[in-house]
């Protein structure tokens, strides 16, 4: 993205500053060997070597200029490292995410476990649920949703409904999760799946995350073979 592009170019710039007020301090740039000038080499010889030193470069270190110490140094890098430091992205806080979607894992779980009296206590009191069928929504409440459900999954030896997927959006107190789902109940051989979208609307009310509205959205069911 454009802020990581240009906290790159800033780094970038800053290092190559760094580097040349080094090797303006002590003659030297950090990565690179020491530069060989003219008046380090005394007979002129090619490669900074001298006639009877086979093997050996001829590197003479540069005088320090007068009242250029480490202590002055460090001053003039002081700028340069704070504009270092701002280039940085900063450490952005942790959100609600991980424990937004653990009360929605929860909610499943205990659905899928037949815990209704569990179930019906991760929604708030006016809380809601609306389904999005082909002849428009259906409206009710947490009460007669765990009633429907008790109903259906009576004398079925399997039943469960999961999150595949989550995403969660949070600001203070309020957050939402758009969860993909799968569902299936049957006894033994004969076992029925279903699929589809709860988009959740949570609150948190005295440190718990709790439902205020989910909204469903259920897949059309799988052509017959």
């Amino acid at each position: 993205d454009e802020d990581g592009v240009s906290g790159f170019m800033n780094a970038e710039l800053t290092f190559f500053a760094i580097g040349s007020l080094l090797e303006r301090e002590f003659g030297e740039r950090p990565g690179h060997t020491p530069r060989l000038k003219a008046f380090n080499n005394l007979l002129g010889t090619p490669l900074g070597r001298k006639p009877y030193s086979a093997g050996k470069k001829a590197v003479f270190p540069r005088e320090r200029p007068a009242g250029r110490g480490s202590v002055g140094a460090m001053r003039r890098l002081a700028p340069i490292l704070l504009l270092l430091g701002s280039c940085v992205p900063p450490v952005r806080p942790v959100g609600p995410g991980p424990e937004v979607i653990t009360a929605v894992e929860g909610m499943y779980g205990d659905l899928s476990a037949r815990r209704w009296d569990a179930l019906e206590a991760h929604f708030l009191p006016e809380a809601a649920l609306v389904f999005a069928t082909p002849s428009g929504p259906r409206r009710m409440t947490p009460a007669k949703f765990v009633e429907m459900v008790r109903k259906n999954v009576e004398g079925k030896e399997i039943f469960e409904e999961r999150m595949t997927a989550g995403s969660v959006r949070a600001h203070g107190d309020l957050a939402v999760v758009w969860s993909s789902f799968e569902g299936r109940e049957g006894n033994g051989d004969d076992v029925r799946t279903w699929s589809g979208v709860d988009a959740f609307t949570l609150v948190k009310v005295e440190g718990r995350w709790r439902i205020a509205l989910i909204a469903v959205s259920q897949d059309p069911p799988a052509p017959a073979r």
